[in-house]
């Protein structure tokens, strides 16, 4: 998949879970990742994303995580 298709495959995919608060550098992560999945035609594998998230600044708060 090229990247003009990744776009258009992934248009608006990531609004609403801005719109519920999750961190913007969370979903630049996941987004880079998705990109990742569909060029390369791999299938996900939780233990790939575990390790892609682990690899993160630091740890993120999701919304319906903080106090």
């Amino acid at each position: 998949m090229t990247g003009e298709e990744a776009d258009q495959v992934l248009t608006g995919v990531w609004e609403v879970p801005a719109a519920r608060g999750v961190p913007e550098e969370l979903l630049r992560v996941l987004d880079t990742y998705v990109r990742l999945l569909l060029a390369s035609g791999h299938s996900l594998h939780r233990s790939d994303l575990v390790q892609t998230l682990s690899r993160m600044p630091r740890q993120v708060i999701l919304p319906w995580e903080a106090d």
